[in-house]
């Protein structure tokens, strides 16, 4: 049996474009057998770094909340003990523990 076919889908949520293909991946995966990695970038970023002083599009700046939602998301959905992971990196105090994240103190 052949492996699976990897599809590395590159997303930035601020473009119609990028979005719109997202939703023809999510159909493509319905009768392909397929095996997609979800990968986000910034076209914010890529733009930035090719034209240094052009200025930041409005597009780019109401994206930024929903980019970082997503990267956290992906972050917690691989590891659910993260913010603890975090806060013990940043030398945090955290006084209380939920009953669920008691195994994860030490």
């Amino acid at each position: 049996m052949a492996a699976k076919p990897v599809v590395d889908f590159y997303l930035d949520t601020a473009c119609p474009w990028s979005w719109r293909k997202s939703v023809w991946m999510r159909e493509v995966m319905k009768v392909r057998d397929l095996d997609v990695h979800w990968k986000f970038f910034s076209l914010e970023e890529v733009n930035k770094a090719n034209n240094p002083d052009a200025p930041t599009r409005p597009g780019h700046l109401e994206s930024r909340n929903t980019f970082r939602t997503m990267v956290l998301a992906r972050e917690l959905l691989r590891d659910p003990y993260w913010p603890l992971h975090a806060a013990k990196a940043l030398g945090a105090e955290i006084d209380y523990w939920p009953a669920q994240y008691i195994r994860a103190k030490r």
